[in-house]
């Protein structure tokens, strides 16, 4: 399933953005709370084989609660290269805003 999305929050506008509902998935590596309403979180991507695993950055709304080693599905949303976070002091390569993820298995918490 598509939806189309005009980009306005992001200083886009107009422009129009395809995106898949949860099309992707990864396991979570490392999460940042930017402060100012997005996680940045790093993902492997599920790959068959771990030689082939992909990291990727997301940015999620940060009214997720989400763990290292947590799955979590996410839409193809938006990728913004050469993306500077004022908030972090930090840029990213590449960035993926989502505008739809949900953690589909938590990790187990050891005891």
């Amino acid at each position: 399933m598509k939806r189309w999305l005009v980009g306005w929050g992001l200083g886009l506008a107009g422009v129009a953005v395809s995106l898949s509902v949860c099309a992707e998935q990864g396991t979570v590596r490392e999460i940042v709370d930017s402060k100012n309403g997005y996680l940045y979180v790093r993902v492997d991507k599920t790959s068959s084989s771990a030689e082939n695993a992909q990291n990727e950055w997301l940015a999620v709304n940060d009214d997720m609660t989400l763990k290292p080693g947590d799955t979590l599905s996410f839409d193809d949303g938006m990728v913004v290269s050469s993306f500077r976070s004022e908030a972090l002091q930090r840029s990213f390569a590449t960035l993926r805003f989502v505008m739809e993820a949900k953690v589909i298995e938590h990790k187990a918490q050891s005891k």
